[in-house]
C-alpha cells in the first residue's frame, strides 16, 4: 500500500478538476491521516402533518340527523366517494331532491359540515370505499387517491326517482 506522507494544496486542486466534480478541501501538513468529523445532531424527523380540521359537533350531530333522515326514505343517499380515478377525490352524498330543497340554508350548511367531517374517517378506511377487487391493476391507485383525499373535500349531489329507481339529478354543493 502507498503511502502518502504530505498533500499539497497544488495536489487537491488537480484532483478535483479532474473528477469533474466540486470537492472540498482542507490542506494538511501532518502526515497522519484524520477521519472526518461526523455530526452529532440528532437526524431531522418529517414534519408533523397537519391535524385534521374540526368540525363543531353541534353542526355534524344535525348533518348526520339530515342523512340519517335522508336514508330513511333511500339506501342510495349513502356516504361514498366521487372520482376515484383522479388525485381531487372527494366525499360525497347523494340526497333526495326534495328533500334537499326543504332544508333551511343552516340546514344545508349542517349538512355541508357533516360530510366534510367524514373525510378523516373516509382516508383512514380507503379500502371500504374502493369498488374494485383488491387484484385490479388500478387499485392501488384508486386506494392512494382514497387515502389522500383532501381535508374537506365533498360534493353533494340531487336524486329524483325515475321508474322506481334513484337518478343522480344535479349538483348542488362542492368544494372548492
Amino acid at each position: 500500500m502507498l503511502k502518502i506522507k504530505r498533500i499539497t494544496m497544488k495536489h487537491l486542486i488537480s484532483v478535483a478538476v479532474a473528477c469533474g466534480s466540486i470537492c472540498m478541501f482542507a490542506a494538511c501538513d501532518s502526515q497522519t491521516s484524520q477521519q472526518p468529523v461526523l455530526s452529532t445532531s440528532p437526524v431531522k424527523e418529517e414534519p408533523a402533518k397537519p391535524k385534521a380540521p374540526t368540525y363543531p359537533e353541534e353542526l355534524v350531530s344535525r348533518g348526520a340527523a339530515i342523512h340519517k333522515a335522508a336514508l330513511a326514505q333511500t339506501e342510495d343517499a349513502r356516504l361514498d366517494v366521487w372520482g376515484i380515478g383522479f388525485p381531487s377525490v372527494q366525499a360525497c352524498i347523494w340526497i333526495p331532491e326534495d328533500q334537499w330543497k326543504d332544508l333551511s340554508i343552516e340546514d344545508r350548511e349542517a349538512f355541508i359540515t357533516y360530510l366534510k367531517a367524514q373525510v378523516p374517517a373516509i382516508r383512514s378506511n380507503p379500502d371500504r370505499y374502493t369498488g374494485i377487487p383488491e387484484d385490479a391493476p388500478a387499485y392501488k391507485r384508486i386506494r392512494d387517491n382514497i387515502a389522500n383525499m383532501k381535508d374537506g373535500a365533498f360534493i353533494i349531489f340531487t336524486m329524483v326517482q325515475d321508474d322506481g329507481r334513484w337518478i343522480q339529478s344535479g349538483t348542488v354543493a362542492e368544494s372548492k
